[in-house]
């Protein structure tokens, strides 16, 4: 068996345009992972692995010039009939793969660089990042 471990990073993209004008709180949007992901030379999650995202606040703008709110994470993804928990949600910084590597220092916080206006859009094709949540055991076949 191989093991993938807890905060791993997986590069997504968003596949949908979601924004705080046009969603609610709990609505899921759909994002699918951009890089096979290995383990030792296992590969443990193809590149296009479907992936659930949900909204977990929006907030239209208000009047007085409120700013829209838009609070987004990832949900699991999915390998055959496999869900992996996943946790987070980050706007891609870096653009290699060993920036990924790198991790926290070249991942940051999704809501504030998105603000158009008075709302909250994240447009459709934005590389973010999520971690898996736990470990996760893949047995080998032989």
């Amino acid at each position: 068996a191989v093991v993938l471990r807890a905060n791993t990073l997986i590069p997504l993209r968003l596949l949908e345009t979601i924004g705080s004008d046009t969603h609610a709180g709990g609505a899921k949007f759909a994002l699918v992972v951009t890089e096979d992901i290995y383990v030792d030379d296992t590969l443990v999650i193809p590149a296009d692995s479907k992936v659930e995202g949900e909204i977990i606040h929006a907030a239209k703008s208000g009047m007085f010039g409120k700013a829209g709110e838009l609070s987004i994470t990832s949900r699991f993804l999915l390998v055959g009939e496999r869900h992996i928990r996943l946790r987070s949600l980050y706007a891609k910084a870096g653009e290699t793969r060993a920036d990924l590597a790198m991790g926290v220092g070249l991942v940051i916080p999704l809501a504030p660089f998105f603000i158009r206006g008075k709302q909250v859009i994240v447009p459709a094709e934005t590389e973010l990042i999520a971690r898996i949540a736990v470990d996760e055991v893949f047995a080998l076949i032989q």
